[in-house]
């Protein structure tokens, strides 16, 4: 009775050694009865010992055709456009002006300077709603100044500047005769620019940056690392213990 009662009130650490006991013994019927040759991992051994492969072309990734579509129809929408400076035209018109001095010297003075403002922006000529966002570059010869659709009178502004200005002018008076179109749209220059761009279009995705590549390649070694010492560790047992858990810290 007095062992019985002494198992009862000891339990947990009588149950504690049992299974102490139970794990040792499972651990020695797991230990290989004979010597094995394994391989002894340290801190210097590699775990791919072999030379490295290197491929001798990219890896080149296609793009699918949504992509590529979605591409062009971006390059399109973000291509400027360019105009020409003509200002031949422009010389004429003022002649024409100058004839009004001769007969009309007041009014003459008052809307000169009105058309100077003008053709001192520029008149550029009319294009659709949706291309007067954009950026546009404006040639003379061949030098091309970047700029915007709204620095400039178009025919239609100017005019309502000029009626705006000159209200209570009693004349009879056209002023159309006297504006001009200055810069002119090129279709071929904004057709060359378009298709050249177009043509730079890369039909493969680019390959993931070094960082990023490295960061892949480090992650996947270590993983081959864990398999491996568990692999070790199975086959030489005990034995190689130390030296995986050595090299699984480095």
């Amino acid at each position: 009775m007095d062992i019985l009662a002494y198992i009862q009130a000891k339990h947990n650490l009588i149950f504690k050694l049992v299974f102490v006991a139970f794990c040792s013994l499972l651990v020695a019927l797991m230990l290989p009865d004979k010597a094995v040759k394994g391989h002894r991992v340290d801190s210097f051994t590699p775990v791919w010992q072999y030379d490295d492969l290197v491929v001798e072309n990219d890896f080149l990734i296609s793009k699918t055709s949504a992509e590529i579509r979605t591409e062009r129809e971006r390059i399109r929408k973000d291509a400027p456009i360019f105009f020409e400076s003509r200002p031949q035209e422009k010389e004429l018109k003022l002649k024409n002006l100058e004839q009004v001095r001769f007969g009309n010297p007041v009014l003459y003075n008052r809307i000169k300077p009105l058309f100077d403002s003008i053709y001192g922006r520029g008149v550029i000529e009319s294009v659709p709603e949706e291309e007067r966002n954009k950026t546009l570059f404006v040639s003379d010869g061949n030098y091309a100044e970047q700029s915007m659709y709204s620095n400039f009178f178009t025919l239609q502004s100017a005019l309502a500047y000029l009626e705006s200005e000159l209200g209570d002018l009693q004349s009879d008076l056209n002023f159309l005769d006297f504006l001009t179109v200055t810069h002119f749209y090129s279709a071929v220059r904004t057709e060359m620019f378009l298709n050249s761009r177009l043509d730079q279009l890369s039909f493969y995705k680019p390959l993931p940056t070094t960082n990023v590549f490295s960061s892949t390649v480090i992650f996947t070694l270590k993983i081959r690392k864990l398999v491996f010492h568990g692999f070790v560790f199975l086959r030489g047992g005990s034995s190689a213990l130390s030296s995986v858990w050595s090299y699984s810290c480095s």
